[in-house]
């Protein structure tokens, strides 16, 4: 995602925060961020489809979204 695209989504999510659209002023980055964790967390269950053990998944590194 590029810098002004960022800067864009970042304005608009700042504005419904001014209107009080949501309690708590969020960013693409910590969207993204909560959005990757959840995932890893979901995939790194044993019984997921993705067939891996959550063990091999937590010892691996996780990369940021940026």
């Amino acid at each position: 995602m590029s810098a002004e695209l960022k800067g864009q989504v970042n304005s608009f999510l700042q504005r419904a925060f001014k209107c009080g659209f949501c309690s708590k002023l969020y960013t693409i980055e910590a969207i993204a961020n909560d959005a990757g964790m959840d995932l890893f967390c979901k995939i790194a269950k044993p019984r997921h489809c993705v067939g891996y053990g959550g063990k091999d998944l937590q010892k691996r590194k996780v990369l940021s979204l940026e």
